[in-house]
């Protein structure tokens, strides 16, 4: 049997275009960065890259300036207990893993700051 144009189309979404998952998303040498990365693409990246979610994008320099300017420390709280913001969005606690340890959210962070930072 073959296959329906709308099954050849999903799979032409389900391939990522930048080949590599996670290409499109700087390495650093700091170690605490690296790990970040690491979290940060496994566990944040499905929102905060995804233009269909109401997740702040981290393409969007706009929409972290409010939320840098609370500070490191605020960013961190929120990551690890979670927050429902203002519109209703809501930020789950350790991006809805409750596996991650406070350091590998905390990393994570760390490495959206730098994203995000102008």
């Amino acid at each position: 049997m073959k296959p329906s144009r709308w099954a050849a189309l999903l799979t032409l979404v389900a391939v990522p275009a930048a080949g590599e998952p996670g290409a499109a998303y700087p390495e650093f040498d700091d170690p605490q960065l690296r790990l970040g990365r690491a979290v940060w693409l496994a566990n944040c990246r499905d929102c905060h890259a995804n233009p269909l979610s109401d997740a702040p994008q981290v393409k969007d320099k706009a929409a972290w300036a409010a939320r840098l300017a609370k500070g490191r420390d605020t960013l961190y709280v929120h990551a690890l207990v979670g927050f429902i913001g203002p519109a209703g969005t809501e930020m789950p606690p350790r991006g809805g893993n409750a596996s991650l340890t406070d350091a590998e959210v905390r990393a994570a962070v760390d490495y959206m700051i730098i994203l995000v930072t102008p």
